[in-house]
């Protein structure tokens, strides 16, 4: 069955989108989360500055 459609005001926001926190990494994975992610970060920088590079000598 079709439900009701929202007012003007509100949105279909779900959990995420909004920032709810039900899910928290435990002391011990939050620290290595940070470390992947900058690791992630640094990763990207290089493979991009290889790109442009590349791009440059072409």
């Amino acid at each position: 069955m079709v439900s009701k459609l929202p007012s003007k005001g509100s949105t279909n926001l779900g959990a995420p989108q909004v920032g709810y926190g039900d899910v928290v990494l435990e002391p011990g994975w939050r620290l290595l989360a940070g470390m992947t992610s900058t690791h992630g970060l640094l990763i990207f920088g290089i493979f991009i500055a290889f790109l442009v590079e590349v791009y440059s000598c072409a």
